[in-house]
């Protein structure tokens, strides 16, 4: 999970898988899911990992065993 200078979460992470067919399954089975945290649903995406260089070339990404995963919650997360 990705972290401020004052160890807050951004929000987002990755997670490197063993092989690509991992990687595929886990964005197929996991992207758009709920994770409950203090009974409120968050609705988390999972994407395969695109470096910044190849989202901005002009070819096929290459296959990566990462993923990218977005709107996950502080684990300090507390319902207000």
């Amino acid at each position: 999970m990705s972290i401020d200078a004052e160890h807050n979460s951004r929000g987002y992470g990755f997670v490197m898988m063993e092989t690509t067919e991992e990687t595929k399954k886990a964005v197929d089975e996991l992207n758009l899911s709920s994770v409950q945290v203090d009974r409120v649903n968050f609705q988390i995406t999972v994407l395969e990992f695109v470096s910044r260089i190849d989202r901005q070339g002009a070819g096929r990404p290459k296959l990566s065993n990462n993923l990218y995963v977005k709107n996950f919650p502080d684990p300090g997360y507390t319902e207000e």
